[in-house]
């Protein structure tokens, strides 16, 4: 969950990179497959925010999630039954027709420029941004561990400086990739696309900081990987408020 950055509020893409080659991410990443003849090496891509939700009813406020029946997964799961939604778990391929038959209200599936593809536009009035429950998802690359050790260095640098530069391009096409797609969405027909209230978010980031910490509070290793990303954003965040050009800039 934590590596997958799939939990409400977590790193953005270059935080959570950031925290995988210089904050000791990858070095976590590694502990948790210890003793299971596994080696994780850099992630080989990485995609962007998720759209927060496609829907067939209006979604405004937080009273609006009771009684939703909405199709998700894990974590933020958890965080949508505490607002009074219905979680419903679909497989990615039963996810369109379910929504199209009214048989759900509502799904969190994937960025915006996969999205497209699925159609989810031809049959919801409603998108919902940001995907504040996934900000960014890193790709695992795992190896076998003794396979692994029996590369020669060179070799071995050689794969991990393609991973760096695969997930570098991937990085960049999904930034133009889901750009492109959010504005075929705005320019959709019939589709309502807004933003999550400031309220809304707060409130949902501090429903899943509480939940995070239920199961800090069960799992050692849980609790030390959040406490990590929780002080690398600490440690960068201020900094990049500070740097931050206003956003009117990039109309210039």
């Amino acid at each position: 969950m934590l590596f997958g950055n799939s939990f409400p509020n977590g790193l953005q893409m270059q935080e959570m990179l950031g925290w995988i080659y210089t904050g000791g991410g990858l070095e976590l990443w590694n502990e948790m497959y210890q003793g299971r003849g596994v080696k994780v090496l850099p992630p080989y891509g990485i995609l962007g925010s998720e759209n927060f939700c496609w829907s067939r009813k209006p979604i405004n406020s937080l009273e609006d999630f009771k009684g939703l029946k909405f199709r998700t997964v894990g974590i933020w799961g958890k965080c949508l039954e505490r607002l009074g939604a219905r979680v419903v778990s679909l497989a990615g391929g039963e996810v369109y027709p379910a929504l199209e038959r009214g048989v759900i209200d509502a799904c969190e599936f994937a960025t915006p420029a996969i999205d497209r593809k699925l159609g989810f536009q031809e049959i919801c009035k409603y998108l919902k941004v940001p995907g504040i429950h996934e900000p960014c998802a890193p790709l695992e690359t795992l190896v076998n561990e003794n396979a692994w050790k029996k590369l020669p260095d060179s070799l071995k640098l050689q794969v991990e400086i393609a991973l760096k530069a695969s997930c570098f391009w991937a990085m960049n096409r999904a930034l133009k990739q889901d750009a492109e797609a959010m504005n075929f969405f705005l320019q959709y027909p019939g589709l309502h696309v807004s933003k999550l209230s400031p309220e809304m978010i707060e409130e949902i980031k501090k429903i899943g900081n509480e939940e995070l910490d239920k199961y800090a509070k069960k799992n050692v290793f849980f609790a030390k990987v959040l406490t990590s990303q929780r002080n690398f954003r600490k440690l960068v965040e201020p900094y990049a408020d500070l740097v931050r050009l206003p956003y009117p800039y990039a109309k210039q």
